[in-house]
C-alpha cells in the first residue's frame, strides 16, 4: 500500500473515532409565551450542588467545570451574573447511568484449519455478527426558572457517552461541550 494511502487511512480512521466518541445529543423544552430576551441578569439557584450519592458525580471539581462552562456561555451570549434579584435562576443535575448498545455487524463467515497428530480438520462457519457493549452515558439537565416566582421557564438536556477515567484536562473539554451544546439551545426565540 501506498504511503500516502496508508497516511489517509490512519487520519480518517483517527478522525472517526473522534467525532464518533464526542456525539452530543440535546434537547429543549420551556414554557411558551415568555420574552427570553428581555432577561438580561441570571444567578445560581444554589451555592452548593446538593449530593447524589455517587462518587463519580459528587466531586466539587465537577460541579466546578460545569459552572465555570454555564458562567462563561450565558456571559457570552449578553447575560450577567447578579447576586441580588436576578431575572432567572440557573440550576443543574448531572446523572451518570449505564447504557446498553448494540449493532449488527452483517454476516460473517470464518474458515479454519487446524492439524493434531496424524489428523487435520477445515472448519466453515457463518451467521450475523452482534455486538454488544456497556457503556457509561451522561447526562447533564440544565433548568433556567424564574428569579422571583421559582417556575420553570427553560430546560436543556444534553447526553453523551463518559469516560469516567479521563484526564482532568479532557473532562473539562467533556462539561464544556455538554453545557455548550445545552445552553446553545438557549433562548428559544434567536432560532
Amino acid at each position: 500500500m501506498k504511503r500516502s494511502t496508508l497516511i489517509f487511512t490512519g487520519f480518517l480512521g483517527a478522525l472517526l473515532l473522534a467525532t464518533g466518541c464526542t456525539s452530543i445529543r440535546a434537547s429543549q423544552d420551556y414554557k411558551q409565551g415568555i420574552t427570553f430576551s428581555e432577561m438580561k441578569t441570571y444567578g445560581w439557584k444554589t451555592v452548593k450542588q446538593k449530593a447524589t450519592g455517587d462518587v463519580r458525580i459528587d466531586n466539587p471539581l465537577i460541579d466546578q467545570r460545569i459552572r465555570t462552562a454555564v458562567d462563561k456561555v450565558l456571559t457570552a451570549k449578553g447575560y450577567s451574573l447578579s447576586a441580588s434579584r436576578p431575572d432567572v435562576l440557573v440550576a443543574y443535575t448531572y446523572t451518570i447511568r449505564p447504557k446498553i448498545n448494540g449493532s449488527s455487524g452483517g454476516p460473517v463467515i470464518g474458515f479454519g484449519f487446524g492439524m493434531g497428530g496424524r489428523r487435520s480438520a477445515v472448519g466453515i462457519s457463518s451467521g450475523l455478527g452482534t455486538d454488544v457493549e456497556q457503556v457509561d452515558e451522561g447526562q447533564l439537565v440544565i433548568d433556567l426558572t424564574d428569579g422571583i416566582t421559582g417556575d420553570l421557564l427553560w430546560r436543556g438536556t444534553s447526553t453523551s457517552r463518559v469516560d469516567t477515567q479521563a484526564t482532568p484536562e479532557k473532562t473539562t473539554t467533556f462539561f464544556n461541550s455538554m453545557v455548550e451544546k445545552n445552553l446553545g439551545q438557549f433562548p428559544p426565540e434567536k432560532k
